[in-house]
């Protein structure tokens, strides 16, 4: 018995879609360059930034503290979903007619909008109409995201993990 020659075109059929993923993200990603250099681009001469104006954002001190910033949030919100959505894994049923139905309910916040994210939280934890922030009001914890800086970094650090372990826990 002769063995069948292996035609390996499988991958001839996935190109057009590779292409497409690869053109809706260069494109923007190139637009996106392309502003950054020209922004705030009026100190010099040909409207474009240069090292030197580069070489200034870089040791600018206000941007260096947003930088920081945003790399804690980032290091502090990945410290919370990485085990908290691993967990959430190990917990989850692996077979039977519940497995199907939780890694739904698992996947629910990945699929609503980010700006419909944004929504539903900020009501949530708005004192005067939410749920969440009357009741954290009521515990006497002087809840107050749209005056206190460290509520509403609490806040966002709530909403980023809600809207992103599942993510964590369906890959696992």
């Amino acid at each position: 018995m002769t063995a069948r020659p292996v035609r390996q075109v499988a991958w001839f059929w996935a190109l057009p879609v590779l292409a497409c993923s690869a053109l809706l993200v260069l494109w923007p990603l190139a637009g996106l360059i392309d502003v950054a250099l020209h922004a705030g681009a009026s100190t010099s001469p040909s409207g474009r930034l240069g090292l030197h104006e580069l070489r200034q954002l870089a040791l600018d001190a206000e941007l260096r503290a947003i930088l920081l910033h945003q790399l804690g949030f980032t290091a502090v919100a990945l410290a919370v979903e990485l085990p908290l959505g691993i967990a959430l894994a190990l917990a989850m049923p692996r077979a039977g007619r519940l497995a199907g139905a939780v890694a739904i309910a698992v996947a629910v916040p990945l699929i609503v909008p980010w700006a419909a994210v944004g929504a539903l939280w900020r009501i949530a934890a708005d004192p005067q109409v939410g749920l969440l922030g009357a009741s954290l009001q009521a515990l006497g914890l002087g809840w107050r995201p749209a005056e206190r800086a460290l509520d509403a970094w609490l806040l966002l650090l709530a909403v980023d993990v809600w809207h992103w372990t599942p993510l964590v826990a369906l890959l696992c």
